[in-house]
């Protein structure tokens, strides 16, 4: 893949290459924003080439790596979208997928009719699972969960959940 336009990209893999696109611009510097698929896990490499303005092309500067990887894939156990909660207190559980090693999370629960904030677990290190909130939940009442899972890679990936809570009878009658 390439293109007439101005400085160009080689990006460079052991089994593919694109050099491209050129991007002409009047000033000194510039930020180029180049998307272009990558395979995940692996170690790639690209080069600058820049030209001046009577057109002479630079020699190719040096290689630059990077290491793409891909965020944590994160399941939601728990809570279901309704279901019943003991004295009120909120269980949240999650899974990560293998490639993941997680390195911490964060949890927020807001009330879904204004949003406002319930609780919030504040950044919690280590690898985790679950989160039990102590009772902060009301009858009949809607929230949003917002679960943020870290990992030893810098990367994080948000997960979102609207849950009703109701009380069961038993529940309502030992709140009494």
């Amino acid at each position: 893949c390439s293109s007439d336009l101005f400085p160009s990209h080689d990006i460079s893999t052991s089994s593919t290459a694109c050099a491209g696109p050129q991007v002409k611009t009047s000033g000194s510097s510039s930020t180029i924003h180049i998307s272009i698929p990558v395979a995940l896990d692996q170690l790639h490499r690209w080069r600058v080439k820049v030209w001046d303005k009577d057109d002479v092309a630079s020699a190719w500067s040096s290689y630059a790596t990077f290491l793409s990887v891909h965020p944590p894939e994160v399941t939601l156990v728990s809570p279901t979208s309704t279901g019943s909660y003991p004295s009120g207190s909120l269980y949240v559980s999650w899974t990560v997928d293998a490639y993941t090693v997680q390195s911490g999370y964060r949890a927020v629960v807001r009330k879904a009719s204004d949003n406002s904030l319930v609780a919030d677990s504040l950044l919690q290190s280590g690898s985790v699972g679950a989160h039990m909130f102590p009772p902060i939940l009301s009858h009949n009442t809607s929230y949003k969960l917002d679960l943020t899972v870290y990992d030893n890679q810098g990367l994080s990936t948000t997960v979102t959940r609207t849950f009703l809570c109701y009380f069961s009878i038993l529940d309502q009658i030992g709140r009494a």
